[in-house]
């Protein structure tokens, strides 16, 4: 039997690692991020929830429908892709339609938060994307650390504090269902946090 048709047989066992996991996987955490930022600053309320609704849809959920998909048509795994050669055509969807989903909000002449925003994520997703291909770096906890350091930047450390609890959570969660060593979430969590701060300080 192929390793595909192995893995894929596997049931889902819901636990608090997995509820975890999948709520505050990337698609969620930056869909939730970016109303508010969408609605920091913007000329209008629509305005805002038309580019925040419309980047979600192009860089979180079509890259997660693309994979639904080809893991009913039995080419993934399942939905993590935890087969390192499955996750090649979905990463580079996902980086694709990352940068669309920011040109999209620049041209919708969105919050600049929002439009940094986008443009962060976009260029993290891209280097995580490389690196996963050959290492298992963790995506969870390079999404909540870019969650918690895009809120500090843009909304103050108040925010952010509330926030920081979710970081461990995540990295505990990930290492309960054996996705992860420490050394793959702490790599993941510094690219959270380095790639927003520096291309904030450098203005971008």
């Amino acid at each position: 039997m192929s390793e595909i048709d192995t893995t894929h047989s596997e049931k889902y066992r819901l636990s608090w690692a997995r509820l975890v996991s999948d709520v505050l996987s990337p698609p969620m955490v930056w869909t939730l991020i970016a109303f508010p930022l969408g609605l920091l600053g913007t000329v209008s309320i629509a305005n805002a929830l038309a580019s925040a609704t419309l980047y979600s849809f192009l860089s979180s959920w079509v890259p997660v429908l693309f994979i639904v998909w080809m893991v009913r048509r039995g080419h993934i795994t399942d939905i993590h892709m935890k087969v390192r050669k499955q996750r090649r055509i979905p990463l580079l969807l996902t980086i694709i339609m990352s940068f669309i989903g920011w040109q999209c909000v620049r041209l919708l002449g969105a919050s600049p938060a929002l439009v940094s925003f986008t443009f962060y994520t976009s260029i993290g997703i891209t280097l995580m994307s490389v690196v996963t291909l050959y290492w298992q770096i963790s995506l969870h906890a390079m999404a909540i650390t870019s969650a918690t350091t895009i809120i500090l930047l843009f909304f103050g450390m108040r925010y952010a504090l509330a926030l920081v609890p979710l970081i461990p959570l995540v990295s505990l969660a990930r290492l309960n269902l054996h996705r992860h060593t420490p050394l793959q979430i702490l790599a993941g969590a510094s690219v959270g946090i380095l790639i927003p701060l520096g291309l904030h300080l450098l203005g971008q």
